[in-house]
């Protein structure tokens, strides 16, 4: 029998790492966008919990923008988040139905992208956390050891 997704996420190191990187910054996005919820979003708690995500992951052998590229998607979950309020907001607003689909059709597409581009950050991140894990001599040790 085949293990299930979560038990493959749960034997990965890549995604521990990342799922506890990407977890802590989580509510740190929250408090840094709670000013402001209707400007941009801050991804820079997402962006030091991949460097620090990378630079342990590095030391320990694995790849650091790997790891910050999964950071970067578990912590774009609160893109989630201002999805489900903006989604009320616009079927509240006095329009024509196809104006209304269009704005709903938008935002479904810009999700993706507003996620990928997090990861992305994410990826730079936990690149440079591994660079700099390098440049400290950390002696790159295999996982199962």
């Amino acid at each position: 029998m085949l293990p299930s997704p979560l038990q493959r996420l749960r034997s990965s190191p890549t995604w521990r790492f990342a799922l506890v990187a990407g977890l802590v910054s989580i509510p740190l996005t929250l408090v840094l966008n709670w000013q402001n919820p209707s400007g941009p979003w801050d991804a820079s708690a997402v962006a030091l919990a991949a460097l620090v995500a990378g630079y342990l992951a590095k030391r320990r052998g694995l790849n650091g923008s790997t790891v910050g590229f999964r950071t970067g998607v578990v912590g774009a979950v609160p893109v989630l988040w201002s999805v489900a309020d903006v989604v009320p907001y616009v079927l509240g607003l006095t329009q024509p139905t196809w104006f209304t689909a269009v704005q709903l059709t938008v935002l479904i597409l810009a999700v993706p992208v507003l996620v990928g581009l997090v990861a992305v950050v994410g990826a730079l991140a936990g690149l440079i956390g591994g660079w700099l894990a390098e440049r400290g001599g950390h002696p790159q040790s295999a996982v199962g050891s």
